[in-house]
């Protein structure tokens, strides 16, 4: 690791009429470090790592939050060409706003829901500096978050500028069906320790074919 930053969303908004109740009182951090390979030393990497705000009731908190990282990630890093990966609890299942304006989507006004975020709603519409993609399709894993009241994707590895390639990811347990996860009730449970199942990708530099085995550092992997 060569660069660690961090900051709290409440923090990088000027203050307009919905920061104080729609930003200010959840204190969700942002954390972004960039790693150099230990093989190949110009090779660099840059990891953000992040969990937005929680509430449904809150979908306008969660896509400014997701606003506020890729402007940071963009001002931060312009014209560096080094790759950045996005990974973390986003609390928004893939097709909601959030996870739509930072997979390059155009994001209109009407998603912050009548709330002034200052230059962020100006604009009838919005599109993210950074167009990332996303490591994990429905077909790796039908869900990350399972309760008795809800099931779906709300945890994310997004991918963005620069010469890397996903190779492969952890799935689901099991190619029979049902699967192992279909069995799930609800998380956590005895197997599980944790409300959310764990997401793990690996990335290679280059252009090559989607989840081609995965073969160490010989293959170019970070």
């Amino acid at each position: 690791m060569i660069t660690l930053s961090a900051f709290s969303y409440n923090s990088q908004l000027s203050p307009t009429p919905s920061t104080p109740t729609r930003l200010a009182p959840f204190p969700n951090i942002a954390l972004i470090a960039t790693f150099t390979s230990k093989i190949r030393r110009h090779r660099r990497i840059r990891i953000a790592t992040t969990h937005l705000h929680w509430d449904p009731e809150f979908c306008d908190t969660k896509l400014v939050q997701a606003v506020i990282l890729s402007e940071w990630l963009a001002k931060n890093g312009a014209g560096t060409g080094i790759p950045t990966i996005i990974a973390g609890d986003l609390n928004s299942q893939p097709h909601e706003p959030p996870i739509r304006y930072l997979l390059g989507d155009v994001t209109a006004k009407e998603s912050f829901g009548g709330f002034d975020f200052g230059n962020f709603t100006q604009l009838e519409s919005l599109m993210s500096p950074i167009r990332f993609s996303s490591a994990y399709s429905s077909k790796d894993l039908p869900y990350t978050n399972k309760t008795d009241e809800f099931c779906g994707t709300l945890d994310h590895i997004l991918y963005g500028a620069g010469s890397i390639e996903v190779m492969d990811v952890v799935g689901s347990v099991g190619s029979s069906r049902p699967s192992y996860l279909d069995q799930i009730e609800s998380l956590p449970n005895e197997w599980f320790p944790s409300d959310h199942l764990p997401l793990i990708a690996c990335f290679n530099w280059g252009r090559r074919d989607r989840r081609r085995p995965s073969l160490g550092a010989a293959a170019g992997l970070l």
